[in-house]
């Protein structure tokens, strides 16, 4: 199905494992993988039966698409590395949410960015006909770079750079600092030898109305029943904790407040 693409993967950590997992799953060969740290390069090529190398010089001029699958900040110091072995004209794109493609802009024409918007490890292989994928890109590298988008995902999306980066601060939002969230109430239940567990039924009541109904309509607790003395309560309590607790505390609950009387 994918024998027509040639597809090189400069990187070895998270994104690059699924990007590499996913592609191999639908049949779609990887003609080379670049990795500084010999080992994971090694690990990848066995992995995902490939080529692969650790020098830049070493790398393929032939392929159709070059993932750029490395933290942010070497978006564009890799982007010039490479642009001394590859044709200006190669479309290279970054996988990043938070970085422009004018990242890769001053060298290479058909610059992109591909975002998929899913936190993606080596250990949880994903579906991903469900991930929307976010392509910024000129039109030209938009028709190409789709046609192999939608064989991964059913959910394909044309952006730019201000959108981009508000799916992203939204998705911190959703993703992060809900985690962060899970990593306070974990504490303050371990400060009674009790386990997240026990949240567990309400966390997936939260999910489940969430795909239903607007956030606006579920929301529920102390500060939207304007109940201030559980409030104070809870502040009582909450000072045995570190300062950054209680203003995560005050400052939801404020949130919630002037949202909800107004």
């Amino acid at each position: 199905m994918g024998s027509k693409f040639k597809i090189v993967i400069l990187g070895a950590g998270n994104v690059a494992f699924a990007l590499a997992s996913v592609l191999r799953n639908l049949d779609i060969s990887i003609q080379q993988i670049y990795a500084r740290d010999v080992n994971q390069l090694n690990t990848f090529c066995k992995r995902f039966l490939c080529d692969g190398t650790n020098k830049l010089d070493d790398i393929s001029t032939t392929a159709d698409f070059y993932f750029l699958c490395v933290n942010d900040d070497s978006i564009a110091i890799l982007s010039e590395q490479l642009s001394y072995f590859l044709p200006k004209d190669k479309i290279v794109m970054h996988t990043s949410g938070s970085r422009s493609k004018n990242e890769i802009n001053n060298y290479f024409i058909n610059s992109a960015n591909f975002y998929p918007l899913q936190t993606l490890t080596k250990s949880l292989e994903q579906n991903w006909k469900n991930i929307p994928i976010f392509i910024e890109a000129n039109e030209e590298s938009f028709s190409k770079i789709s046609v192999l988008a939608k064989l991964l995902s059913t959910k394909i999306y044309r952006t730019n750079d201000e959108l981009r980066i508000a799916i992203h601060v939204a998705a911190v939002f959703v993703n992060n600092f809900t985690n962060a969230n899970f990593i306070i109430a974990n504490e303050i239940l371990k400060s009674k030898n009790l386990e997240l567990d026990i949240l567990m039924p309400l966390i997936n009541r939260s999910i489940e109305s969430i795909q239903n109904k607007a956030p606006e309509d579920i929301q529920t607790g102390p500060a939207r029943r304007n109940d201030m003395e559980t409030i104070r309560l809870h502040q009582l309590f909450l000072e045995k904790f570190s300062d950054e607790i209680q203003e995560v505390y005050k400052s939801n609950t404020n949130f919630i407040l002037n949202k909800f009387l107004k």
